[in-house]
């Protein structure tokens, strides 16, 4: 789940907001600001995801946050604001941002709003999932760095997009959109990947691959036992 800070001075905006976007999106409000030092103090200590600014508050308005956030915080919040504004003259400002994913001119309808801060949301949740991939296949010994785990973990990520917790053909229905995805056949596809597979079981230490399959032998588990394990583990 994405977790957002909403960044307004009209508290009213900020409570209709919270209403609108949590009835339907998959999203954690974490905090709510009033102004941007505020902001600047909780991005140092919290798991923020994305944030929805405005863009003219007192003291220290959007602009200012944009330019003092740290070159760390830069990278991690690329394409995760939403800037909102009653003012449109700020869109010149931010147009070629690479933090700003979107601009929103208060007043605008209900639902176009709620469209465009929902693509946000999917968009991050997302990349969070691909993380937790990520993260789950190191943890048993995946080398990130192989073509084959670059594909697996596109795999798992597609599976996840579709919502399928089973699939009959990985060929047919999975590795064709990773080869389209990187320029490969689907037989490199899938020859990368069953490579990847025998290294990680041989790098993998054999108890923790028995717990982590819930296995009883010391067998090499197969891509579809690899890819149905991770999502059920992120889910």
């Amino acid at each position: 789940m994405v977790n957002a800070l909403i960044v307004d001075d009209n508290l009213d905006f900020s409570k209709q907001l919270i209403n609108n976007i949590s009835e339907s999106m998959d999203v954690r409000i974490c905090k709510i600001c009033t102004n941007g030092n505020e902001v600047l103090e909780i991005l140092k200590n919290s798991e923020i995801d994305i944030i929805i600014l405005d863009m003219i508050m007192p003291d220290c308005d959007g602009i200012e946050v944009l330019k003092r956030l740290t070159n760390s915080q830069k990278e991690k919040y690329k394409n995760s604001i939403i800037a909102i504004s009653g003012d449109n003259s700020f869109i010149s400002q931010l147009v070629n941002n690479p933090l700003v994913y979107d601009f929103i001119i208060k007043g605008i309808r209900k639902e176009e709003m709620i469209y465009r801060i929902k693509r946000l949301i999917d968009y991050k949740n997302i990349e969070v999932k691909k993380k937790a991939i990520i993260n789950e296949l190191d943890s048993i010994g995946y080398d990130l760095g192989y073509k084959g785990t670059l594909y697996l973990i596109e795999a798992i990520l597609q599976m996840y997009i579709k919502g399928e917790l089973t699939i009959d053909n990985l060929q047919k229905d999975i590795y064709p959109i990773i080869s389209k995805i990187y320029h490969k056949t689907v037989n490199n596809v899938k020859c990368n990947i069953n490579n990847a597979t025998e290294a990680m079981y041989y790098r993998c230490d054999s108890q923790k691959l028995k717990e982590y399959f819930n296995f009883y032998d010391d067998i090499k588990p197969t891509t579809k036992t690899v890819i149905y394990t991770v999502l059920k583990n992120i889910r």
